[in-house]
């Protein structure tokens, strides 16, 4: 439906002034109905149609009749009846003058005079069920109790041979807006359900699975909305058909912003959730027509919420979109949708103007969090707030319902409000990446973390730039040297050196959530595979504020090589898709690699942090060996924990696998860890690993370890 100017005022001027509604028209031409069925009676029966032996309806009886038609004028002369039916229309076209919802829908629709009376009474029925016995009378039968072709070309002749015809005709605008519905089996037709609901209950609710947006007296204003300037103008394109596709984050005023162009264009707006619009073909033809009518005869907009629905995991329309937006042609359309989704592919040829929501900056996210915490009497710290709007980039909308969910859980418990607060935002920021990697939940703490002094610094550096990467890429607006501001960091040394630990470790100290990536789900032996998975995992972290961690890096971020077969040149692509992929990341990625010299040189430039784990000294390893026995765990006084440590080049993880066996080892014989219970699952964890016990390593334990079975 493309607004004509002048169809647009006239709705703005009805909806201020709340003249004439057509329920009130509709009503107003019963009395001329009955008239015209009045005269139709008359003249059936003076051509001996209809008699008092006959079962007409089996049985409607001429007294029924009558006194049904008691309310109108009962003159016995056709000319007379005739004459007073065209008096009460032409009254009431001068009674009703220019403005009225009724002449909206008649200009809208294009409809004739003669369309209008069969709309008229194809909606009697509906305000009064005596014309379902009117016209099953009529009709010489009881079970046709609605229009019929035949019984319209008597009731309206005067419009002329072949007028009704032509108005019932496929391609006529009753037919083709779908005002009437057809009843094939009997010849009939009646007023679609959209049409008598909007008719009979102006301020119902909409056809399922449309919602009506209450607009009246908002502005659509947010923080990050859109600017004032630019309503206006995009008002006109919209009243002209272009669609209006709202590009952003979820809560950041998408709707709002719909509904205040709306108001700007006279308009009112309707919405449906993506979701429910993907059915089937048939049943979508059928879903878009109802909500094509239902617009049109409120003057409305639609707002297409979750527009990303439309569209597979591969990121291509689901094929029954096509056949429910052909539908939707002629409605003026808002498609609200998140970044990186080409809407393009569901338009299709229609005219567009994109409004792009850009995520909020430091400052605004601080000043949302702080006003959000205070219309919710949460008394948080300015230190909390500080933190959360550093790291979390969350719209005005989903920093508003984080807030709403602490609150809730501080009712509910006795808790820190910045732990609160934490935990809340984490759930506002849960995605499906939990269908693409796994969450880790270690509930490592700084104390727990064994690392040389300057590691352990370099550690403590790659936190603090998390958590304050805002301020530098933000507020300071220093360049990334990236397409966004992303953080990437590059964990190397071997197994076991405290890589996973110190990632769990940086994901507590910022509050986020950390994903570790696994390999086996991501590389695919099938070409372009791989890249699909990469893209999948990228585009669910992009707002879900979690840190993604890539354990054993060098398995997929190899060197690329000289191409030489098919499978080098597609091992290429992959890495160099994969560098894009880290460019355009606006998220925080640890890379882990225990090789880190078979990695692609191209990384180096995109990494900012680079930290080293070396293998543990002795001084550190005795630590580890002591910290992995707390003290509720009975240890022996004979445990040399300086012997082990000086004796045996362990890594931290290694440690712990030895000192849990022998922990097994002890509350199955004894209860207490001893030495000869370290120094056996020590051996056996080297005979796994493929080193035979010698005494020059386990020294006066020799005789232990040596002949321990695996």
């Amino acid at each position: 439906m493309c607004f004509q100017a002048s169809i647009h005022d006239l709705f703005i001027y009805f909806r201020r002034h709340s003249l004439d509604s057509a329920l009130q028209r509709v009503e107003r031409e019963l009395p001329r109905l009955d008239l015209l069925i009045h005269r139709e009676v008359m003249r059936l029966r003076a051509r001996h149609h209809l008699s008092l032996d006959e079962f007409r309806g089996l049985y409607i009886s001429d007294e029924h009749v009558d006194q049904l038609l008691r309310n109108s004028a009962q003159p016995f002369d056709v000319d007379a009846v005739t004459a007073q039916a065209e008096d009460i229309r032409r009254r009431h076209e001068k009674d009703i003058g220019s403005f009225s919802e009724w002449r909206r829908i008649v200009a809208e629709f294009s409809l004739t005079a003669v369309e209008e009376d069969i709309l008229f009474l194809a909606l009697a029925p509906e305000l009064d069920s005596k014309y379902e016995t009117l016209y099953g009378y009529l009709n010489n039968d009881v079970t046709r109790k609605f229009g019929t072709r035949d019984l319209v070309r008597r009731l309206l002749s005067e419009h002329g041979p072949g007028a009704v015809d032509h108005a019932l005709a496929a391609g006529s605008a009753l037919s083709r807006s779908g005002l009437l519905v057809g009843l094939p089996a009997t010849h009939g037709f009646q007023a679609s359900v959209v049409l008598s609901g909007f008719i009979l209950a102006r301020n119902a609710s909409p056809v399922p699975p449309l919602r009506r947006v209450q607009i009246e007296g908002g502005d659509g204003r947010t923080a990050s909305n859109l600017q004032s300037e630019k309503k206006a103008p995009t008002a006109a394109l919209l009243r002209s058909g272009a669609v209006v596709v709202l590009n952003g984050n979820r809560g950041c005023g998408r709707l709002e912003t719909a509904a205040a162009i709306c108001q700007q264009a006279g308009m009112g707006l309707l919405l449906i959730d993506a979701n429910d619009a993907k059915v089937g073909a048939e049943s979508n033809a059928f879903l878009a027509g109802s909500i094509r009518l239902q617009a049109r005869l409120e003057g409305a907009a639609l707002y297409i919420e979750n527009g990303e629905q439309f569209f597979d995991a591969e990121y291509r329309p689901h094929n029954a979109v096509a056949n429910f937006l052909s539908g939707l042609d002629n409605v003026p359309l808002c498609y609200a949708c998140t970044p990186r989704i080409n809407w393009r592919e569901v338009i299709g040829h229609r005219r567009a103007v994109e409004l792009t929501f850009p995520t909020l900056p430091y400052a605004n996210r601080f000043e949302q969090w702080k006003q959000a915490t205070k219309n919710l009497a949460v008394d948080a710290p300015e230190e909390a707030i500080h933190e959360l709007a550093q790291q979390f980039v969350f719209t005005a909308g989903e920093i508003a319902s984080a807030a709403h969910h602490a609150k809730d859980c501080l009712s509910m418990e006795r808790r820190p409000v910045r732990e609160a607060l934490f935990a809340a935002a984490r759930t506002q920021s849960a995605s499906s990446l939990g269908k693409l990697a796994s969450k880790i939940s270690a509930s490592y703490r700084w104390k727990d973390l064994v690392l040389p002094r300057t590691t352990a610094a370099q550690v403590r550096e790659v936190a603090a730039a998390i958590r304050n990467r805002s301020i530098v890429y933000e507020e300071w607006r220093l360049p990334s040297g990236f397409q966004s501001g992303g953080l990437n960091v590059l964990f190397s040394g071997a197994s076991g050196t405290g890589k996973t630990m110190s990632a769990c470790i940086i994901a507590a100290e910022s509050g986020l959530d950390l994903y570790r990536i696994d390999l086996a789900t991501v590389v695919s032996k099938y070409i372009g595979e791989t890249e699909k998975n990469l893209d999948r995992i990228f585009t669910a972290a992009h707002s879900s504020n979690a840190i993604l961690f890539f354990d054993e890096a060098d398995a997929l971020f190899g060197r690329r090589s000289e191409v030489k077969d098919a499978h080098d040149r597609y091992a290429n692509v992959e890495v160099a898709y994969l560098l894009q992929k880290l460019e355009e990341h606006d998220g925080v990625v640890i890379l882990a690699s225990n090789l880190p010299r078979n990695m692609d040189k191209a990384f180096t430039r995109r990494i900012q942090f680079q930290v080293e784990f070396p293998i543990p000294g002795d001084e550190d390893r005795e630590r580890l060996w002591r910290g992995m026995f707390p003290a509720q765990v009975p240890v022996a006084p004979d445990v040399d924990f300086a012997f082990l440590s000086r004796q045996f080049q362990l890594t931290g993880g290694q440690i712990r696998t030895i000192s849990v066996d022998a922990a097994f080892l002890a509350a199955a014989d004894g209860r207490r860890v001893t030495m000869p219970l370290i120094i056996k699952s020590l051996a056996r964890y080297l005979v796994r690993q493929g080193q035979m016990p010698t005494a020059h390593e386990f020294r006066e334990y020799f005789s232990l370890a040596s002949g321990t079975a695996v």
